[in-house]
């Protein structure tokens, strides 16, 4: 049961990590160790425009220290989110903004100070194929027109009905 997966398995960073490495398999996964993954308390999670919520976040402390939050948003539904990628976008600006309000004023007007990098994951179980935009752009009206120059995000799409089956049970997970 993909819920069970998520709400249980993925809490043990040892499982999220191998989650990552096999479903997202990005460059920036390949070097990561358990001891640098870090699941955040509810607290951090906040309720975007619709109160819905992140499923899980992990802290991912990166090798030259810097704070990396790696989101989960489970869709278990049988019907696509068009709005997907709006409410990333609300859900992120939401939690930068309270993650720059918390340091101090004369630490975050430094030349060096930089804000933790947000990596937003869709997980998807429904039949009916992922057919909602993956990107910010493609959201907003003649968005691609305006190639670098416009707000632009991604986020992983994990579609379990496109997994291939033996790939899935090959390591018992999802």
């Amino acid at each position: 049961n993909p819920d069970d997966y998520l709400s249980q398995d993925l809490k043990n960073p040892k499982e999220f990590l191998h989650f990552l490495k096999k479903y997202i398999g990005a460059d920036w996964t390949k070097n990561l160790k358990e001891s640098q993954l870090r699941l955040c308390d509810k607290e951090f999670i906040d309720k975007d425009y619709e109160g819905r919520e992140a499923d899980l976040v992990y802290e991912i402390t990166g090798e030259n220290g810097e704070k990396i939050y790696a989101f989960i948003l489970q869709e278990l539904q049988s019907t696509v989110d068009y709005t997907m990628i709006f409410r990333i976008v609300l859900y992120i600006i939401s939690t930068l903004l309270r993650y720059f309000l918390t340091v101090e004023k004369n630490v975050r007007e430094r030349e060096d100070f930089r804000l933790p990098s947000m990596i937003p994951i869709v997980f998807y179980n429904g039949e009916k194929p992922w057919s909602a935009v993956q990107t910010l752009r493609e959201y907003q009206q003649d968005g691609v027109r305006f190639g670098e120059y416009i707000l632009n995000l991604r986020y992983y799409l994990v579609e379990l009905s496109q997994l291939d089956e033996e790939y899935i049970l090959s390591t018992n997970t999802v």
